[in-house]
C-alpha cells in the first residue's frame, strides 16, 4: 500500500513538472510564431507601401525577406520583380519572376503578363508579342491578354491586324466607349494614309476598302481628307473632286478646300464657280483664295488668279501661295515682281522650317 501511494505521488510530481516546462515552452513558441508572422506582415506591408512611393531598393528587399513565410509569396516575387526592373536590373526582375512561377498555380497567366508588360514597357514590341500571343490562341477572352495583344501590335504599328481585333476590343470591354472611338478612327486613318504603300494598288481596291469603312467613320474629317488625297495621288480626280465638293457644303476644312485647287475635276469651269460660291461663307480663308487662284490659273484667267493669290497673301503669307504667284508673274514676263515673290517665299519657307526646329 505504502508502495502504491509513493508511485502515485511520484507520478503527480513527475505531471506537474513536465507541465511547469512544456506549458511556457508552447506557449513561448506559439509566441515566437504570432511574433515572427506580425513582423512578416509588417515587412510586406512596408514593402507595398515603398513600391508605391517609388523607392524600388527598398521595396524589393523587404519583399524579398518577407517572401518565404509570406502566405502569399507569388505576391511578394511579383511586385519585387517590378521594383527590380524599375531599377533597370533586368536580370534580377528575371529571376524573381522565375522564384514567383514556383509558388503560381498551373495555368495561371498573372507572370506571363508581367512579362509582357515589361517588354512593352521598353518597347520590345516583338518579344512582348512572343509571349502574349500564344495566350491570346489559348484565352482568346481573357481581356487582359487581348488588351497586352492591342498594345504590342499597336508598338509594331501593324494596323491591319489591330483593325481585325477591334471586335474583340469592343466585344470585351478592353477601353471605354470614348477610347474606341479613338481607336478606331486612328486605325483606318493609319491604314488610309499607308494605303498606297501597302501594295501596287488599284483605284478600285481604295474603294473597295472605303466601303468597309464604318459610315460613322467617313464622316470624320481626317479620314476623309485622307481618302480623296489618296484618290488623288492614284489620279482619280474626277472621283475625288465631286465628293470633296459635297463635303465642303456641309463640313468646312482648311485643307480639304486647299486640295480642292490642287484636284482637276471634269468641268474646270464649274469647279471654279462652285469655289466661288463659297466666297459669302469664308471671305477670310487664305486657303479658299489659294484654291480658288489655282483653279483660275487652270482656266488661264491671269488677272482673277493674281487677284486671289495676292488675296491669299494678305490674309495669311504661306511658301506655296508666294511661289504660284511667282509662276504667273512670270508667265506675264515680270521678272522682277516674280523674282520678289519666289524670295519671299524662300524667307517664309526657311523661317517656318527654323521655327520647327
Amino acid at each position: 500500500m505504502l508502495l502504491i501511494s509513493l508511485f502515485l505521488i511520484t507520478l503527480l510530481f513527475l505531471r506537474n513538472i513536465t507541465r511547469l516546462i512544456v506549458e511556457p515552452s508552447k506557449k513561448f513558441l506559439k509566441s515566437h510564431a504570432t511574433s515572427k508572422l506580425r513582423k512578416n506582415k509588417l515587412l510586406l506591408a512596408r514593402g507595398l507601401l515603398q513600391y508605391t512611393e517609388g523607392r524600388w531598393t527598398s521595396a524589393r528587399k523587404d519583399l524579398e525577406r518577407s517572401a518565404k513565410n509570406s502566405g502569399i509569396p507569388v505576391v511578394n516575387y511579383i511586385i519585387a520583380a517590378y521594383s527590380a526592373y524599375e531599377t533597370r536590373d533586368y536580370e534580377g526582375a528575371d529571376k524573381l519572376l522565375k522564384e514567383a512561377e514556383k509558388y503560381a498555380p498551373k495555368e495561371d497567366l498573372t507572370i506571363s503578363l508581367v512579362k509582357a508588360r515589361m517588354h512593352i514597357r521598353d518597347r520590345n514590341f516583338s518579344k512582348a508579342l512572343e509571349i502574349i500571343h500564344p495566350l491570346y490562341k489559348n484565352h482568346p477572352s481573357n481581356s487582359a491578354v487581348v488588351r497586352e495583344l492591342y498594345f504590342s501590335y499597336k508598338g509594331l504599328k501593324d494596323w491591319n491586324y489591330l483593325k481585325d481585333l477591334l471586335e474583340d476590343l469592343v466585344r470585351y470591354k478592353i477601353f471605354a466607349s470614348s477610347e474606341l472611338k479613338v481607336i478606331e478612327k486612328e486605325i483606318y486613318l493609319s491604314l488610309l494614309s499607308i494605303f498606297p504603300e501597302n501594295r501596287i494598288v488599284k483605284s478600285n481596291d481604295l474603294i473597295k476598302f472605303w466601303r468597309k469603312i464604318p459610315k460613322n467613320l467617313k464622316k470624320e474629317k481626317e479620314i476623309f481628307f485622307q481618302y480623296v488625297t489618296r484618290l488623288h495621288e492614284l489620279k482619280e480626280d474626277f472621283s475625288a473632286e465631286p465628293l470633296i465638293r459635297n463635303f465642303l457644303s456641309t463640313n468646312w476644312n482648311d485643307s480639304l478646300v486647299e486640295l480642292y485647287g490642287v484636284v482637276e475635276g471634269a468641268d474646270i469651269k464649274k469647279q471654279l464657280l462652285m469655289g466661288e460660291r463659297w466666297l459669302p461663307i469664308k471671305p477670310n480663308s487664305s486657303e479658299l483664295m489659294l484654291a480658288l487662284g489655282r483653279l483660275s490659273l487652270r482656266c488661264e484667267l491671269w488677272a482673277k488668279a493674281q487677284d486671289y493669290l495676292e488675296k491669299s497673301i494678305a490674309i495669311k503669307p504661306s511658301a506655296k501661295t508666294y511661289i504660284e504667284l511667282g509662276q504667273l508673274l512670270e508667265k506675264q514676263k515680270e521678272y522682277k515682281e516674280s523674282s520678289c515673290c519666289y524670295q519671299s517665299g524662300l524667307l517664309l519657307g526657311l523661317d517656318r522650317s527654323n521655327s520647327k526646329i
